[in-house]
């Protein structure tokens, strides 16, 4: 190195030594803007969900917020619900393409009363056929492929969004997730 080229770099290392550190950033989870104490539907919906590594990694970082993953299913390519416990409450997200577009809050599942995931529910004498998600109500006296239902949401991958059944629809209990 030259003489010249050397008193460059000697004048140049206090402007390098005051440069702030960079740090890497950790990949977006979805869960930047949630909170506790404030609602947890909307810090949901449009975080972007993708490449945030794997699951244990993002239970560790979010641990003050007590988050677990309890599970996901491919409604379709590049549609996925996932489950899960945040801030002591059950939250399904619709995935669409690495980002939230809906999310719900469950009824506290139970043994009694679990969660469910399925393809066919009736809502005033009619069937629907689709993707379902919901928590049942107490298990009738008579065990049979339909049950009652505390609430269920329809997805509708168009919209991308939950649309909530009303009141009295029975659905399949061909996809209980099983209770913690």
């Amino acid at each position: 190195m030259s003489e010249r080229a050397g008193r460059r770099w000697i004048c140049a290392l206090p402007v390098l030594l005051s440069l702030p550190t960079i740090s890497v950033a950790e990949p977006a989870d979805g869960f930047e803007t949630v909170a506790c104490d404030r609602p947890i539907v909307p810090a949901l919906v449009g975080a972007k969900t993708g490449a945030a590594g794997p699951v244990v990694r993002i239970e560790a970082r979010r641990s003050a917020l007590g988050l677990k993953h309890l599970g996901a299913e491919v409604i379709e390519p590049g549609i996925n619900t996932v489950n899960w416990r945040l801030c002591g409450r059950t939250f399904v997200v619709l995935d669409m393409r690495d980002v939230a577009r809906d999310a719900i809050e469950l009824p506290a599942p139970t043994r009694e009363t679990p969660a469910f995931s399925t393809a066919s529910c009736l809502a005033n004498g009619r069937l629907l056929e689709g993707a379902f998600v919901g928590v049942f109500a107490k298990a009738a006296k008579e065990a049979g492929p339909q049950r009652p239902v505390i609430a269920a949401w329809r997805i509708d991958p168009r919209q991308g969004r939950f649309v909530p059944l009303r009141a009295g629809a029975t659905c399949m209990t061909d996809g209980i997730v099983a209770s913690e």
